[in-house]
């Protein structure tokens, strides 16, 4: 799959779905990619991309546990942070509203020193 030129040649792409083989019908030029499988469920989600990027990364990342645990404490946390910024939680994590949400986890994180 070609998607860039000259220095760009060496960007690396996670390919992420729900059901696998399903991207074959609809993306004939994918073949070569890393794709992953995560089954509709956030936890191997997390567990994926985090393990994907861990091959990239000059910087040691935390585990999938321990992301997931973050995920969930966040999650816990989620509708005192829509409450405050008056935005309902379907709408925060909606792609409408990706600007607000990374306005949200923004401080969240620097306060847990995530």
């Amino acid at each position: 799959m070609l998607y860039a030129y000259g220095g760009q040649k060496n960007k690396k792409l996670l390919v992420l779905d729900s059901i696998e083989h399903r991207y074959q019908a609809t993306l004939s030029d994918i073949g070569g990619q890393d794709i992953r499988v995560h089954n509709n469920l956030p936890k191997s989600l997390i567990e994926q991309v985090r393990a994907w990027l861990s091959q990239y990364s000059v910087e040691r990342l935390p585990g999938g546990e321990a992301i997931w645990n973050h995920y969930q404490e966040f999650q816990a946390d989620l509708p005192k942070i829509c409450s405050n910024l008056n935005i309902t939680r379907d709408e925060l994590v909606s792609n409408a509203y990706f600007g607000d949400y990374i306005y949200a986890i923004t401080p969240w994180l620097k306060a847990k020193a995530y």
